[in-house]
């Protein structure tokens, strides 16, 4: 079998050169690409069987001019081509194995509403990396305004497919929340201190010392909110049953 960059060897040369000139511009190194792949297409050694060319011809011709840039522009280049190869992998995957495996763990995650935005980073999280890579020097804390601008640019170019899989992400995400177990770990240690925060906002925005505050979900985005107030005394947190981690014991609800 021959090997394919002998045998087409004058046509890679012949547009090694102008690849290497349009460093830092894409689109122009897609075309020539595309050029230098037709142009071997045509030939008539290309349906020669006793030479296999590569299943993705223009990331092989990409991959064998590496060699030839200079180390930055190398390094750009394999970055590109990283992540060309992770947008194949992922193609291969469904969407419910890439929700499953970029889930949030912790209930701290949730804090938050998720949004399509913030999902698709967890969802295609090594293929944003791989562009992130390439717009910045990920090692200086310097450049991080940068990779807001890298995400906003990518989030924009993303297909629609990808864009609506966040989507549906980001919604399941905000219904679900976190596991049953994390949730309890995260109410023992922080109900307390929330519950405090909040019942100090409504003293100082409306006036209002909170007892009891019950809320429900109605549907259609709306929420039930009934308050129980009352002017509560000095330095006493008032506990309501079942959520005995609020406060002391004892001290139940007033009436």
């Amino acid at each position: 079998m021959a090997d394919w960059s002998q045998v087409f060897a004058s046509i890679l040369e012949d547009h090694k050169s102008d690849f290497m000139d349009a460093k830092d511009n894409p689109d122009t190194r897609a075309k020539i690409l595309k050029t230098c792949r037709d142009e071997i297409l045509d030939t008539p050694q290309a349906n020669n069987p006793s030479i296999i060319l590569p299943d993705h011809l223009r990331m092989a011709i990409r991959q064998f001019w590496l060699p030839d840039l200079d180390s930055e522009d190398r390094a750009a280049e394999q970055a590109r081509i990283d992540a060309a190869e992770l947008r194949t992998t992922q193609r291969q995957i469904s969407a419910e194995e890439r929700e499953a495996v970029a889930r949030p763990t912790q209930a701290g995650d949730y804090v938050k509403p998720w949004d399509a935005f913030r999902a698709a980073q967890r969802l295609f999280k090594d293929e944003f990396s791989a562009v992130d890579k390439t717009t910045r020097d990920v090692t200086d804390k310097k450049t991080l305004g940068q990779r807001t601008k890298t995400a906003n640019e990518w989030w924009t170019s993303l297909s629609k497919e990808k864009k609506q899989e966040a989507e549906a992400a980001a919604k399941k995400w905000n219904d679900t929340g976190a596991d049953k177990e994390k949730k309890a770990v995260y109410r023992k240690k922080n109900l307390k201190r929330k519950t405090v925060e909040y019942l100090g906002m409504l003293r100082r925005t409306m006036g209002i010392h909170a007892v009891m505050l019950v809320a429900h979900e109605k549907g259609s985005n709306s929420i039930g909110v009934g308050i129980s107030r009352r002017r509560p005394l000095p330095g006493v947190l008032y506990v309501f049953p079942g959520d005995e981690e609020l406060g002391p014991a004892g001290k139940g609800p007033a009436g």
